[in-house]
């Protein structure tokens, strides 16, 4: 005890001289850099070549893709350029928040069968390590995915997909390693490391309850990647024409059979398994419409069943328990509601609904459990659960997972066996879990929850001025056990005591009160003199997110104001947001952003010192706003922003376009191209005065191709109006759309934006 004593006063010893030494450093890095800016001298921003054509700078997609590479090479130098003046507000910013994300961190395990698993980081780590310890010997540490390792030889990682079989021994997993979101599927053997088997172009995964069959969709074409691009020196794009859904056995390579084949770009395959590992499911599901087919797991080779053939505007995800499918659907109840429906009979006309949320109220996931179902719910205010007490039918005995052992030698997780006549299930009592997080933007995320037959639901709970909670909710009395809490090591107790977090209205042009979320020290005058960054998107029915962000710290400390701008499109108040900021009522969003805008200048800051920050879809709000309403913000971010919207959704041979018809409207009709074309930010750039403008794209970017911002960033250097302040643009050569993955990668970004933010709003920082 004495040595450990010992040891950690050492540790500590280092820690601390560590700390000094690179305190030491920064000190003189930062000098280094306020004198490198001293002797700064700025370059001229990129002039880009313009063709005698109908858009004259489509040759940054279609030409000569050496030539578009020199191009995005000077947008990149002049950026760099323009932001050396801010190095030393980045550098400080940036350790300030490295210094506030724990270095080290393990997640509590979590039981899976026989087996605990939790995922780790080091000090050194950039991704996430997966590991598990056996209930039996739980001294010994087993890694079941290193990341890590998979990261320090490709340029990018993500793993969206990761698995592991009913027996315990393979892992399934998905990895894109170029950032393209082209994945690769494998199956990998966790007791040897071996490889099992691997194939192209993988959406989605699925075990068979014999843990020797693997069930995968995948996609026949896809984009050819950044290399390819340079090696061919001109820009072709393949779209993704259509999936296909395969049973493999692991046995036997040489059997592998097609059981579904979808032709449709509108739809997306995935297969999946219910919780309780009586059927795989295979869902066919486009932006308006589903469509879902079972196979029992332990028959993976018989043919699937139908539930219910796809209609347009009818939606249902499935579940299962106690011989009965639950499915979360929008069939009567635009915001969804929960059936059930017996098996053998699983279509519409024999639904019966379950559980109807309240007005108000929208259902975003459930999961299943023996005796109960968790409901995750949105209201105004934020996420939330509800526990629904479920009254199993009458003579029927827990079922459970039960230990087995199979072919594989490991201990096997068996599937209740199905009932041969169809009992419904009954609601009992219903409850919403009561969380110790202010309700002012509560965000909620699901742990794994593997276990159908456990006794308490692993949820994590944040808010933005709330670090991520972890808890342990028991099922039977909601009585919740905190298993942990996100550490902020730079941040004293009791930081959040000095800010207010609430939530206000803005009265849009309809009289429409459009949501914000509005986060600012305490104390701070109403007299417009407080910077403020306005985050929005606003899209596809997407809530922005409320949860705790470290990096934001660092601005709400110096004064700033965030606020978060739920306008139409976005999900935040139900299917009817969304359809009232989609389609042909895409310009409710600007409105309702203006809105947003009004009231900040009207409340909190000036124009002159409002900071808009919009990605992806929500770029395409804040640059076209730009054009909109100019004068009424100081700066702009706008990272991956879809600006040529007007191009991009004519354009079929692109992957995404005819699949997103349903948000953005299908172009080939004339009222709707035009109605697109008359917001569109690359076709409405004018002679008005433009803000400071930042703008990112990648190379690999798979949902908006790089040559949208680098057109826009082009035109509106070239028409804007005088006065009209600095376009950046920073193009990633690897990566995708989002980013460069790793632990903290995306604090460098926040770091580098409020640089931007400083200079472009001409503030002092301290």
């Amino acid at each position: 005890m004495r040595l450990l004593g010992h040891f950690c006063a050492l540790r500590t010893l280092r820690c601390v001289a560590s700390s000094r030494f690179q305190r030491r450093q920064f000190n003189i890095k930062s000098w280094s850099q306020r004198l490198a800016a001293s002797f700064h001298k700025p370059l001229p921003p990129p002039v880009a070549r313009r063709d005698q054509s109908e858009d004259p700078y489509g040759w940054l997609r279609h030409g000569d893709m050496a030539m578009i590479r020199r191009h995005l090479d000077r947008e990149n130098e002049y950026a760099e350029n323009f932001l050396m003046k801010g190095r030393h507000i980045e550098q400080v910013l940036l350790d300030e928040m490295e210094s506030r994300v724990e270095s080290e961190h393990s997640s509590p395990p979590e039981k899976i069968g026989s087996w605990y698993y939790y995922m780790r980081t080091t000090d050194t780590s950039a991704f996430q390590i997966y590991c598990r310890r056996s209930v039996s010997d739980p001294e010994v540490e087993q890694i079941v995915l290193d990341q890590d390792a998979i990261s320090r030889n490709v340029p990018y990682l993500s793993v969206p997909i990761c698995k592991v079989s009913p027996c315990h021994r393979y892992l399934a997993y998905t990895a894109d390693m170029t950032g393209n979101e082209r994945y690769l599927g494998f199956v990998k053997d966790i007791e040897t490391g071996e490889i099992l088997f691997k194939v192209d172009n993988v959406t989605s995964m699925e075990w068979a309850k014999d843990g020797e069959t693997i069930l995968y969709t995948q996609v026949l074409q896809t984009i050819i990647d950044a290399r390819e691009f340079l090696a061919l020196r001109t820009m072709r794009w393949q779209s993704r024409l259509w999936y296909k859904v395969w049973r493999q056995s692991l046995k036997d390579p040489t059997r592998r059979e097609k059981i579904l084949e979808e032709r449709n770009s509108a739809f997306y395959m995935d297969v999946g398994m219910t919780k309780d590992m009586a059927y795989i499911t295979i869902s066919l599901n486009s932006k308006t419409s589903s469509e879902v087919r079972i196979l029992p797991t332990s028959h993976p080779w018989k043919e699937p069943i139908l539930i219910e053939p796809r209609r347009e505007g009818l939606e249902y995800f499935v579940e299962h328990m106690h011989g009965a499918l639950v499915l979360v659907t929008n069939d009567g109840s635009e915001d969804y509601k929960l059936v059930q429906v017996d098996p053998v009979l699983p279509g519409r006309a024999n639904w019966t609904d379950f559980y109807v949320p309240e007005d108000g109220c929208r259902i975003q996931d459930i999961d299943v459990f023996e005796d109960h179902i968790a409901v995750y719910e949105r209201t105004m205010r934020g996420q939330r659960v509800r526990i629904l007490d479920i009254l199993r039918p009458a003579g029927q005995r827990a079922q459970g997972l039960v230990q087995r052992t199979n072919s594989c030698g490991f201990p096997h997780l068996a599937a209740p066996q199905l009932s041969s006549s169809f009992k419904p299930i009954q609601l009992g009592g219903s409850e919403v879990v009561q969380f110790p997080v202010p309700d002012c933007g509560t965000a909620v995320r699901p742990g794994a929850n593997c276990d159908y037959a456990g006794k308490t639901l692993r949820v994590s709970v944040s808010s933005p001025l709330v670090p991520w909670k972890e808890f342990d909710v028991s099922l039977a009395d909601r009585t919740l056990s905190l298993l942990q809490e996100q550490v902020c090591p730079g941040l004293p107790a009791g930081w959040q005591e000095g800010y207010d977090c609430k939530l206000e209205l803005a009265e849009s042009w309809d009289g429409v009160q459009v949501p914000m979320t509005v986060i600012r020290r305490k104390g701070l005058p109403e007299d417009g003199s407080s910077p403020t960054l306005a985050f929005v998107y606003g899209s596809y029915g997407q809530c922005l997110a409320t949860e705790f962000d470290v990096g934001r710290i660092s601005l709400l400390e110096r004064g700033w104001a965030i606020v978060l701008c739920h306008v139409r499109g976005g999900g935040e108040l139900g299917s009817r947001w969304h359809r009232e900021g989609r389609g042909m009522k895409k310009l409710n969003g600007f409105k309702d952003l203006f809105a947003c805008m009004t009231w900040i200048g009207r409340r909190l800051s000036r124009p002159g010192l409002i900071a808009l920050h919009g990605t992806s879809a929500g770029g395409l709000l804040v640059s076209g706003y730009t054009n909109l309403y100019p004068g009424t913000v100081g700066a702009v971010v706008a990272k991956v922003p879809f600006v040529d919207i007007g191009s991009t959704m004519r354009d079929e041979d692109l992957s995404l376009t005819v699949h997103e018809y349903d948000e953005w409207g299908d172009m080939r009709r004339t009222e709707v191209a035009d109605y697109v074309d008359s917001y569109c930010p690359y076709r409405n750039v004018s002679g008005v005065r433009y803000p400071p403008i930042y703008l990112t794209a990648a190379l690999n970017d798979t949902r908006v191709g790089y040559w949208e911002p680098a057109k826009w960033a082009a035109k509106v250097r070239h028409e804007g109006g005088e006065g009209s302040g600095p376009v950046l643009l920073q193009t990633a050569f690897e990566g995708g759309h989002f980013g460069t993955g790793g632990k903290t990668g995306y604090l460098q970004d926040q770091a580098r934006e409020a640089a931007f933010l400083y200079l472009a709003l001409g503030l002092k920082f301290d």
